[in-house]
């Protein structure tokens, strides 16, 4: 008896050893149980979430593994499991998992990848489930206990079950949850010494497409609108919709960068085209933007700042980008302005 026990123990205690040793290469699920336990006893009070990706075909694994850990957060992580599996262990709370999976699937599909089966699950101390869950991922069996996303490809975020938190017609977060996720990302941001940027982007003339086009149209623009963002911000950056046609951005990171990045996602959705009776139909959006802690330290300020900044913006002509300067004095209202109306080729 004492000799299985402490046979027990050594192949446990090697099975750590392996663990702790791990460089990068495929994980064992055994190795990949203990990684996640050595993790959840270090951080009690976090929450932590999975998502397994079980991927139809991808060409360069490695080159994809390497693109996947730089887009996740420091304090997140991305391991390879056997079967072109990868999993990712992700903090934060689990109405957001669905999210994360959402701004990872665009990477996915550039990366080349024909198709993907999704499971998501809580990490918690049911080893014995933990394991199983993973076995049935890598065979690509999705077990009962965890939430199985569609198998179906091109991901379609309305497919998925939608939390409260979400826009239903947009997929992002909603106007009412926007203040407290930016007051939160705002602290984070000041205890570590780093900045933030937040950017307005208001689509151009939608009460003119609504008119050409129909009400229905429309819709299809704001979905479209809010696809684009999603699909070419980063993972940790957050993506709500403040009004109507008016979509927030918030940024973390070096501030020099931000300009460069509004005016690189303004000129993509400059590219999209929808179609409406045989017309192509492009539209634009006017972003504003206002960085902390130049502009302001209060992140209420700063979202009244970036739209200060959005529609100076406008009254200049469409699709442009504008960082707020104090010159832009006080709010303006919100008003059409003297411009063409859609442009369809």
């Amino acid at each position: 008896m004492v000799l299985a026990l402490l046979m027990s123990h050594l192949r446990f205690r090697k099975m750590q050893l392996t663990a702790e040793d791990h460089e990068e290469g495929i994980l064992q699920i055994s190795e990949a149980v203990l990684l996640l336990m050595k993790r959840l006893r270090s951080q009690k009070n976090a929450q932590l979430g999975l998502i397994c990706f079980d991927l139809a075909s991808v060409s360069d694994e490695e080159a994809l593994f390497e693109r996947l850990k730089a887009s996740v957060r420091k304090e997140d992580e991305i391991f390879r499991l056997p079967e072109q599996t990868f999993l990712g262990l992700f903090e934060c709370p689990p109405e957001n998992l669905p999210a994360v999976a959402q701004r990872l699937i665009p990477l996915l599909k550039r990366e080349g990848v024909e198709g993907a089966q999704l499971s998501m699950r809580l990490l918690d101390f049911d080893v014995t489930a933990l394991q199983v869950w993973m076995e049935q991922s890598v065979a690509g069996r999705k077990g009962a206990d965890g939430v199985v996303l569609p198998s179906e490809w091109p991901y379609q975020p309305e497919e998925m079950s939608q939390t409260a938190a979400v826009d239903d017609l947009t997929g992002v977060l909603k106007a009412d949850r926007i203040p407290r996720a930016v007051r939160r990302m705002a602290a984070s941001q000041r205890r570590a010494g780093r900045n933030m940027t937040i950017l307005c982007a208001d689509v151009d003339q939608l009460e003119s497409y609504n008119e050409k086009y129909g009400r229905a149209f429309g819709d299809r623009l704001l979905k479209e609108a809010g696809r684009l963002l999603m699909d070419h911000c980063r993972e940790r950056d957050l993506v709500g919709r403040w009004e109507e046609d008016c979509f927030l951005l918030v940024m973390k990171g070096d501030v020099a960068d931000h300009l460069s990045a509004a005016m690189r996602i303004s000129e993509e959705i400059k590219q999209a085209r929808l179609e409406f009776e045989g017309a192509q139909i492009r539209f634009s959006v006017g972003v504003g933007l206002a960085s902390m802690p130049q502009d302001g330290r209060n992140p209420m300020v700063l979202i009244d700042r970036a739209l200060l900044a959005m529609q100076e913006g406008k009254q200049r002509g469409r699709g442009l980008c504008v960082a707020y300067q104090p010159s832009f004095s006080e709010v303006k209202t919100k008003s059409p302005v003297a411009k063409p109306g859609p442009e369809s080729f």
